[in-house]
């Protein structure tokens, strides 16, 4: 059974948001150095700004209704949760490369069980796992199967921003680009402006259930993973009215260039995932003729195909099961001579894309909680074990778990209770325990968190 932090303990964590605080700002973290055509920022006094906002019935729960959909779903170990929810859909502004865009995200907030003062509440951000690339693989597209993933943290007391990411529109005007998969600055960008578009809306609405505080966990599994610990790194530059609490990612890539390294070596499904980052990599930056540097003909215009068609992104390198029937000759042997960091542009996206070699220094000291997989062969274990230390090492306060024997999945849904317990420590204000303690390891499918 889960923890639940009672309703005047959240109250206390912080005061709610003053008009002040969400003046104008610019960013203090340099653009990507990876482009042809340098831009800047824009000012960030319009960012989040509410183009468009519904009601979503669909995803909107009182919590007797939140436990029992729970427990029919096997899942009643997690009830009875603290708090029903009211979410919204809506379409927000953000930037991209140094123009404004419109993106979608899924608001929810915290509504409690019983009638009382209205709760003042922790935000949170909630970055969901890879659902494809494109306006129909947006989670806010779908119903409460797509979009119930978000609900969990607003379930337990946080007012949550669940964006679809930068090129997945789920409703309205489609996106104009592939979604950026894999690259680190709009993911950033347009999930911390997610959480200004969260912070808006409670300021115009008299109705809500609860009012969200500057307090803000950053909470994600796999490529939601990859999100919040970039919005970690960027959080103090683009969103400094925020005050990180802590970051929760599951299953996580956070070294590209490791995994690059890796999945240009032996064929496993990392090497599926590196192809769809290269896609989304050179897609964003304006030139898929890049491709031709990395991948076969005709595999490097088929797969751009799939990705902007499909939603199965699991689906991308079916039929080839050799390294030399998908990449370049010339690449896989700059990764055999390791000079794969002579590259460029390839060598240039994937060193901004891991942690340590991040244009944004991170300059807060709030905890991670970093769970792997032991058998995780997309997310490579092996990788993200060995680079664990070296972010302890850079000052991360890491609360370190692996699940062993675990694949990508079950790791991180075995990890779920220790997640959500972990977020309530962090909602109520209490100390992390001893960080970057490296031997956590167990077997998180019957392991008890409590």
């Amino acid at each position: 059974m889960l923890r639940s932090v009672p309703l005047l303990l959240l109250a206390a964590c912080s005061t709610p948001l003053e008009d002040e605080e969400l003046g104008p700002y610019h960013p203090t973290v340099p653009t990507s150095a990876c482009v042809d055509e340098p831009y800047d920022w824009v000012d960030l006094d319009e960012m989040g700004s509410l183009i468009e906002v519904r009601e979503a019935q669909d995803l909107s729960f009182p919590a007797p209704v939140l436990d029992i959909a729970l427990r029919s779903a096997g899942l009643g170990d997690y009830t009875p949760v603290p708090y029903g929810v009211v979410s919204f859909r809506v379409r927000y502004l953000t930037q991209d490369k140094g123009r404004p865009i419109e993106a979608t995200a899924i608001l929810s907030f915290p509504q409690p069980r019983e009638d009382g003062p209205l709760p003042s509440v922790p935000t949170a951000l909630w970055g969901h796992g890879t659902t494809g690339f494109t306006d129909a693989c947006a989670p806010s597209a779908g119903g409460v199967e797509e979009g119930a993933s978000g609900l969990l943290p607003a379930a337990h007391g946080f007012a949550t921003a669940a964006p679809d990411y930068i090129g997945m529109n789920g409703f309205g005007e489609p996106a104009h680009e592939l979604h950026p998969y894999l690259v680190a600055e709009p993911a950033a960008v347009g999930a911390l402006d997610s959480v200004r578009a969260l912070w808006r809306l409670a300021k115009l609405r008299d109705d809500l259930p609860s009012v969200p505080t500057p307090d803000l966990l950053l909470w994600g599994v796999s490529e939601g993973g990859f999100t919040v610990l970039h919005a970690d790194r960027f959080v103090t530059h683009y969103l400094p009215e925020a005050n990180p609490i802590g970051t929760i990612a599951s299953v996580p890539p956070t070294d590209l260039e490791g995994i690059t390294r890796e999945a240009l070596t032996e064929i496993s499904p990392a090497t599926g995932g590196l192809v769809g980052g290269m896609v989304g990599m050179a897609s964003w930056h304006g030139d898929l003729e890049l491709l031709g540097q990395v991948l076969r003909p005709p595999l490097d215009r088929m797969v751009y195909e799939e990705m902007s068609s499909s939603c199965n992104p699991g689906r991308l390198l079916r039929g080839y099961d050799t390294l030399d029937a998908i990449f370049t000759e010339e690449v896989l042997q700059a990764v055999v001579e390791d000079r794969f960091d002579d590259f460029p542009p390839f060598s240039c996206y994937m060193r901004e894309g891991s942690l340590l070699t991040s244009q944004a220094s991170r300059e807060h000291d709030a905890p991670v909680f970093l769970q792997i997989s032991g058998a995780d062969e997309l997310v490579l274990a092996s990788v993200e074990r060995e680079n664990v230390p070296r972010l302890c090492e850079a000052g991360y306060a890491i609360d370190y778990l692996e699940c062993e024997g675990a694949d990508h999945v079950r790791g991180a849904v075995d990890s779920l209770p220790a997640q959500l317990n972990w977020a309530m420590a962090r909602a109520a204000g209490e100390p992390v325990g001893p960080t970057c303690q490296l031997d956590r390891v167990v077997d998180c499918s019957s392991y008890d968190f409590r």
